[in-house]
């Protein structure tokens, strides 16, 4: 089936006011809603997946063999896409594209591990990895992402980085991920992955679809 892969950019307060706050005051959701969109359906949709990852939040807790990642992540990176924009890549995620270092590999973590509050309670059996359709893989941290961003740009490049290219990335998604880089970089942001929050195949979008940037739409700048 392959991955439909959206990358995140999100910042630690950002998921500190937008999750981990929520998860553990509830109370706090339509003032969150408000700040996020002044767009009524756009309101609706959040204050529904503000609803589902209270609802996981609560099953990941009392069933340890819960999915974290296909659950209360993976409703985490659909609130994250109505924060900034948000690139979509096929079959190309973080750890594929972190493999060849094992530093920066190292890097890419569970959103348990920077969470607060309940979720930093929550075990993840996936450990950031993408594991199946469906569900979100890790977070990398804004000095990894200026790293991964300074060596795509290094001329001539690493070998690695050189193969990461040739292998990962067609011709033209291949700008689009420097995109993703910079506008990270530039704001100091984390990178949390998802896999088929939209499938263009399928029509289907689980976030704000006005923020996507991918090649087939033409917005990667």
């Amino acid at each position: 089936m392959g991955f439909d892969v959206t990358m995140h950019p999100v910042s630690l307060a950002e998921l500190d006011r937008f999750i981990f706050q929520v998860v553990d005051n509830p109370l706090l959701v339509e003032e969150r809603v408000a700040e996020i969109s002044t767009n009524d359906g756009k309101r609706e949709a959040l204050r529904e997946l503000y609803v589902q990852l209270a609802e996981m939040v609560v099953l990941c807790e009392k069933d340890k063999q819960t999915s974290f990642s296909s659950t209360v992540a993976f409703v985490t990176a659909a609130i994250c896409g109505y924060l900034h924009p948000y690139w979509y890549f096929r079959n190309v995620d973080l750890g594929t594209v972190l493999r060849r270092n094992p530093t920066w590999y190292q890097q890419l973590v569970s959103l348990t591990a920077i969470a607060k509050g309940r979720l930093s309670r929550l075990p993840d059996k996936s450990k950031g990895r993408i594991t199946a359709n469906y569900c979100a893989g890790g977070i990398l941290n804004p000095d990894c992402v200026c790293e991964l961003r300074i060596e795509c740009m290094r001329s001539p490049p690493l070998p690695q980085i050189h193969e990461m290219k040739l292998k990962l990335f067609p011709d033209e998604e291949l700008p689009a991920f420097m995109a993703l880089l910079e506008y990270c970089t530039d704001r100091d942001l984390y990178i949390f992955e998802a896999t088929d929050l939209v499938v263009p195949i399928m029509d289907q979008c689980y976030t704000d679809f006005d923020n996507i940037r991918a090649t087939f739409l033409d917005e990667e700048d």
